[in-house]
């Protein structure tokens, strides 16, 4: 069976959470020809050798760039900006020339950036594959508002973007979601949308479990760093609950680990004891160091992918419940979760002092992901989730 793989990210090398998900779903269709489409940055690398593994063909376009006043002139357009963020006529030239002559049966976007190129197409199936419902994450953006101003101008925003993104769900078969809370926000609106939980999944072999883990006071955090929901994670935590760390721990150092950090998050590290790494390309070595890894996320919605790699190598993790959320943890059993600055440093305090306890969350921890998100219980899975679909096209043909 063809499809065509649309995704507005090169998926290798998996360097962040977007990116192993979308390899993750590359892996599953190992048996099907797939033609992947993909945008990258002006500098980044194609790595061709590892991609076609997976894709029979490749096809990568320029990331196109959004100016000051394109973004100005979208607060009158009854789209959002991330309908266009990713759009370019030359895209959808070699989409249409795609569809046209390699007779595709199936054609799967990556996240929301992509739907733009998805139009109503006889015998073709869609697959949406939603790593974060938008409207729900606009709306959590909402809460953390002070100012009534502002309440309401990211009210408008989230109307608009519900508005997009509930509409362009019916152009798509079928809809892929991170977690059963997703699926639950997707089936109000759409109770008869074929809508599957495809948990993120993490390579248990490669982020392996550290037998001994690092006495340092070194905590981290990983992610795509111009991504709204991180930056206000790393600012949140270096500005509120570092400081209350280092009245006990004068020497805690906290590491920012990801891509394209934003001029508000490069400005953390003039901080004490606040590093921040930029791109790496691979990011085992940093979590090898750490002893904590925190994720004091407020907004978005799906999976964070940053958790399972740091629990399947045993570092224990403390989060927000929006931070965790989707993924089957136990507070105070294989995970700890915070919900305010007073509660962060009280977890994180006990994990340095008491090595017993962070004993027991690693290893709890490493077992859920053995259990529940390792690439080879979510691969079984995706495979049967093709089939099915496959057998669905063939219905239909």
């Amino acid at each position: 069976m063809r499809i065509l793989f649309l995704s507005p990210f090169v998926p290798y090398p998996e360097n962040s959470g977007s990116k192993m998900r979308a390899m993750s779903l590359l892996r599953s269709l190992k048996d099907h020809e797939v033609i992947l489409l993909a945008f990258k940055d002006k500098r980044e690398r194609i790595h061709d050798k590892e991609l076609k593994k997976y894709c029979s063909e490749l096809y990568v376009f320029q990331r196109p760039v959004i100016t000051a006043i394109q973004r100005f002139i979208n607060h009158f357009s009854f789209k959002p900006l991330l309908s266009k963020r990713f759009y370019t006529s030359e895209a959808q030239m070699k989409l249409k020339e795609i569809l046209k002559d390699k007779e595709i049966k199936i054609v799967v976007a990556e996240t929301l950036l992509m739907a733009e190129y998805i139009r109503s197409q006889k015998n073709i199936y869609n697959v949406l594959d939603e790593h974060n419902l938008e409207f729900v994450r606009a709306s959590r953006r909402i809460k953390g508002c002070k100012s009534w101003a502002k309440k309401i101008y990211f009210y408008l925003i989230m109307m608009r973007l519900k508005k997009y993104e509930l509409k362009t769900l019916t152009n798509f078969d079928r809809c892929l979601v991170c977690s059963k809370v997703d699926k639950k926000n997707l089936e109000k609106f759409f109770p008869d949308k074929n809508v599957n939980v495809i948990p993120n999944t993490v390579d248990t072999h490669y982020f392996s479990y550290i037998q001994k883990a690092p006495d340092s006071k070194k905590i981290i955090f990983t992610g795509t760093m111009w991504y709204e929901p991180n930056v206000d994670a790393v600012r949140y935590f270096s500005r509120e609950i570092l400081p209350l760390l280092k009245t006990d721990f004068p020497d805690v150092e906290f590491d920012i680990v990801g891509d394209r950090p934003t001029e508000d998050v490069l400005s953390l590290s003039a901080e004490k004891g606040v590093s921040i790494t930029g791109y790496v390309d691979d990011i085992k070595p940093f979590l090898s160091k750490a002893s904590v890894f925190v994720a004091p996320i407020r907004m978005g919605s799906g999976t964070r992918l940053k958790i399972l790699s740091a629990m399947s190598m045993g570092i224990p993790v403390v989060a927000t419940e929006v931070g965790c959320e989707g993924i089957e943890v136990t507070d105070g059993e294989n995970i700890l979760i915070a919900e305010n600055p007073y509660q962060f440093r009280e977890k994180i305090m006990k994990l340095f002092k008491d090595r017993n306890f962070r004993n027991h969350i690693s290893k709890k921890g490493r077992t859920l992901v053995e259990r529940k998100y390792s690439h080879e219980v979510v691969e079984r899975e995706l495979i049967s989730l093709w089939e099915e679909i496959k057998s669905e096209v063939g219905r239909d043909a």
